[in-house]
C-alpha cells in the first residue's frame, strides 16, 4: 500500500477513493468494527482508515483479502455493482433487443405509425 497519487475513474472520481467507501459502506452493512476488518487485512486501523478514506492505495493481495473478510466481489469493489445489477442491467438490455428486433419486423408503414405515437408521447 503506498499514498495515492492521481488514479482517477471514468468520470474523474478518485478511484482508491471509491474503493475506500465501498469497503466502509460494506464492513458497516456487515456491522464490522474497524479493527477486525483491519486485522483480517493484515493493516493497523490507521491504515485501514487510509484506505477507507482513499488517502492509501489499496493493492491486489489486500483487496482479496477485503473481499473474502467482506464476503463480496472484485466487481462490487471496483465498480459498486452487485450481482443483482448485472442482472437486471442484462435482463434491461435483454428487453431492448427484443423490442428493437419487433420493431424491425413490422412493416414501414406500421413503423412509421409506431414513431409517429412516440414522439407525440415523447413529447406530451
Amino acid at each position: 500500500m503506498s499514498k495515492n497519487k492521481t488514479f482517477t475513474a471514468p468520470d474523474g472520481s478518485n478511484i482508491y477513493a471509491l474503493i475506500g467507501q465501498r469497503i466502509r459502506r460494506r464492513r458497516i452493512a456487515l456491522g464490522m468494527d474497524p479493527d477486525s476488518l483491519a486485522a483480517r487485512l493484515g493493516v493497523d486501523a490507521a491504515v485501514l482508515a487510509g484506505i477507507e478514506d482513499g488517502a492509501i492505495r489499496i493493492r491486489g493481495p489486500a483487496i482479496m483479502a477485503a473481499i473474502d473478510a467482506l464476503s463480496t466481489t472484485r466487481l462490487y469493489l471496483l465498480t459498486g455493482l452487485e450481482d443483482a445489477d448485472i442482472e437486471r442491467k442484462t435482463a434491461e438490455l435483454d428487453r431492448a433487443i427484443g423490442l428493437r428486433a419487433l420493431y424491425r419486423s413490422l412493416p414501414p408503414r406500421r413503423r412509421a405509425m409506431l414513431r409517429d405515437i412516440m414522439l407525440k408521447t415523447l413529447s406530451a
